[in-house]
């Protein structure tokens, strides 16, 4: 069992977090062009997607820090809570289309693409903490 270099999290770290944005930011470009969403759709603006994905990057840098001090095996147990609140997290993301009542109009509801590109770069801003 190797113990990560914690002097490492020091130039890694915000490496992740601006990895991350940078994913997330192509995906939304992508998203934007090919759905052409309504302004009013917050979701896929510019703000919301890099704050959420710089508090949540940052939050599992922070984590992976916490569990590389005090757990003799971090990567592994990091890797499996990070998998747990991935799962956690994911629920409500694909529940959205549902409490909105679109599951009714079928797939061809006008919400669906937002949803699914939402789907996506929620997919895109928690991966990097399983890896």
């Amino acid at each position: 069992m190797r113990t990560p270099e914690l002097k490492r999290l020091i130039w890694a770290g915000p490496l992740t977090v601006l990895a991350s944005c940078l994913v997330v930011l192509s995906i939304r470009a992508a998203a934007a062009a090919i759905l052409k969403p309504d302004p009013g759709f917050l979701p896929l603006t510019l703000k919301p997607p890099i704050i959420d994905t710089v508090w949540g990057a940052g939050a599992a840098v922070l984590v992976f820090h916490a569990m590389c001090r005090d757990t003799p095996d971090p990567v592994n147990k990091y890797r499996a809570l990070a998998a747990k609140l991935w799962l956690f997290r994911f629920c409500p993301t694909f529940g959205w289309p549902f409490s909105m009542g679109m599951a009714a109009g079928g797939l061809k509801h006008p919400h669906w693409p937002p949803c699914i590109s939402q789907c996506g770069l929620f997919v895109s801003r928690c991966y990097p903490g399983l890896l």
